[in-house]
């Protein structure tokens, strides 16, 4: 649960942020108007859960990879999980 919340938050600070997708979408808005920039909006926000998705099964996919490898040294795992 506490990945989600950190996923969540990280979802809505980079919505907000002021970086290069939003400053694109506003560019955009301003030279060709808002109707002509929506497709862009729409696929910058597809484009983002997309790589949160993936970003997702990498992050599950490298703790399967551990996990067993971990259950076997309980203590060296702790450990570096302590450092």
């Amino acid at each position: 649960m506490e990945y989600f919340i950190a996923v969540v938050l990280f979802a809505i600070s980079s919505s907000v942020t002021p970086g290069p997708n939003n400053i694109m979408v506003m560019t955009s808005g301003v030279n060709f108007g808002v109707r002509k920039s929506v497709p862009l909006l729409v696929g910058i926000c597809i484009g983002f859960v997309i790589m949160l998705a993936l970003v997702g099964v990498g992050f599950a996919l490298l703790a399967l990879s551990v996990l067993p490898v971990a259950a076997e040294f309980p203590s060296e795992w702790l450990g570096y999980l302590a450092a």
